[in-house]
């Protein structure tokens, strides 16, 4: 595979027709010559109505463990991500300093190499059209509003904090490509349980320094 170049990069990175979340993302090492490494670019170029892919995009850097503020950047994406899911739209929309923020070279190989795997088992146990109405419109706008207290806890400086609210989002945004209803149900009752205990957690926290 081809090393990233640290060269001004003006082309897009186009996904794999029909290809899966994992299939895509191995497929982001090898770019086409001069492809453009911003989030804005890399979210854009799954589509409008992939949003699955976009949620995949801005919450695998979240749990990479690489030095850098990436749990605050990629948490805001989320949440304003979250939030539009919520109004219901389908065309996403980001500010242009988070359009313009650039991936380190090499990030993505660390991400392949690190969540890769996890991608490949969801997909593995996912069904093509399952139960679909549980990711329809109203299961996406409620989707959101997990996703966005997901995305703050992501924002959130806690030691490995980032991992559940992760693998939560990547079941949700497997569901949403797959259109599986069963595997929806699954990344609310995963996203649900991590911020009960990420609250458990802080409640005991704050009672330990309290006393």
């Amino acid at each position: 595979m081809l090393k990233h170049s640290g060269a001004a990069l003006t082309a897009t990175f186009r996904p794999r027709s029909g290809g899966g979340a994992s299939e895509n993302l191995v497929s982001m090492l090898d770019p086409p010559a001069g492809a453009k490494q911003t989030i804005g670019a890399l979210l854009r170029s799954f589509g409008p109505a992939s949003t699955g892919f976009v949620l995949i995009m801005a919450a695998l850097p979240a749990i990479a463990p690489v030095p850098g503020p990436f749990g605050i950047v990629f948490g805001t994406v989320l949440s304003l991500i979250a939030l539009q899911l919520m109004l219901g739209r389908t065309r996403l929309w980001l500010p242009a300093v988070l359009e313009r923020y650039e991936t380190p070279p090499g990030l993505l190989r660390i991400i392949v190499k690190t969540s890769g795997w996890t991608l490949t088992c969801l997909e593995g146990i996912a069904c093509k059209g399952r139960l679909k109405l549980l990711t329809g419109k109203v299961a996406r706008s409620v989707m959101g509003v997990l996703i966005f207290f997901l995305a703050i806890l992501i924002v959130l400086p806690i030691p490995l904090g980032n991992i559940l609210p992760v693998i939560s989002i990547l079941i949700l945004a497997v569901s949403l490509i797959e259109r599986d209803g069963l595997l929806a149900i699954l990344g609310f009752l995963v996203g649900i349980t991590t911020i009960g205990l990420m609250f458990i957690m802080a409640h005991h926290i704050v009672s330990f320094l309290l006393h």
